[in-house]
This record gives C-alpha cells, structure tokens and sequence, in this order.
C-alpha cells in the first residue's frame, strides 16, 4: 500500500497532475524528446500501488530499442518513487557551539539501529530493509558504496546502516 497520495507524489517528482472524472495521472517529463523521438511518462494509481507506463515514439529505431530504452525510463521513475516514499537514510551534521577538540557530532534522520560493522569486504552481498540485497564496491572507515540491482548505487554511513548478511 502507499503511504503517500498521488497528488502529494506529483509534487515530489515535480510532475504535472491530471484529473478527467475519477482517473488521475502524474505526466513527467522523462525520457526522450527530440524531432524524431518523444516520450509519454506518467504514473496512476491502482490497487494501492503506484504504476509508471512509458510510450516511446521513434519510428527511426527498431522495436527492441525502443521497448529497452522505455524499461529504463519506468525503472528510473518507479525508484524516484521509492526514494519519495522512503526517502534515503541520510546523515547531516547539527549544529552545537564550536569547543575546542569536540568531537563532530551527527544525527539520523529517521531512527536506525546502529550496528558494528567493521570490516564489511569489497564484493560480500547484504541484505538492506528498504533497498534489497546489494553488494559492497567500495569501503573506507566511515562509509560503505553499495550496488543494488532495483535502484542502483548508495553511499551508506556505517555507523548507521542496518544490514544482514545475503545467503
């Protein structure tokens, strides 16, 4: 189920909403727009869940290309979706008044549990809550760069990350 209107959803992704009776649409400008291309991207709502459809347009491509190119405009879209629901686990810096060898302070923006993870090892695959399983790419003291196959890649702060480890 949603946990956001689509309404609410058109003004995350910056889209323009359309209403004709009771269906209602979110039209993004996404994908191709060229003399020879254009591309039709909205998302509606059905059953709870959020639905991207994308038409590309080309009749200078073959079919195969132009059903590629529309599965990377709907994946795209459907992971700005994901992050507007879930928006990812960021970490900012708050403000205290400068002391003199004060350790720098950071807060979460949303309550994760904090676990130990030392080492982690560049290519061991984990599983995350709301990203699925990723692989470690990258990895120094503080942060870990994941890759995950739904949305791409993620810096994740160590100290903060919440992860298992992927059979």
């Amino acid at each position: 189920m949603t946990t956001i209107t689509l309404e609410q959803l058109a003004e995350k992704l910056k889209g323009k909403l359309w209403i004709k009776g009771d269906m209602k649409r979110v039209y993004l400008d996404r994908g191709y727009n060229t003399k020879k291309m254009s591309t039709k991207t909205y998302v509606f709502e059905k059953d709870g869940q959020f639905i991207v459809s994308c038409y590309i347009e080309c009749p200078s491509q073959d079919w195969n290309w132009i059903k590629s190119q529309q599965q990377e405009v709907v994946a795209s879209v459907e992971a700005e979706i994901e992050e507007a629901i879930n928006p990812t686990e960021e970490v900012e810096e708050v403000s205290a008044p400068v002391v003199q060898n004060a350790p720098i302070v950071v807060e979460a923006k949303q309550n994760v549990q904090s676990v130990a993870t030392d080492v982690m090892g560049v290519g061991n695959k984990f599983q995350h809550a709301k990203f699925g399983i990723g692989t470690v790419t990258e990895e120094n003291e503080g942060l870990v760069t994941m890759m995950f196959s739904e949305i791409g890649e993620r810096k994740l702060v160590k100290k903060f990350v919440k992860l298992t480890p992927a059979a």
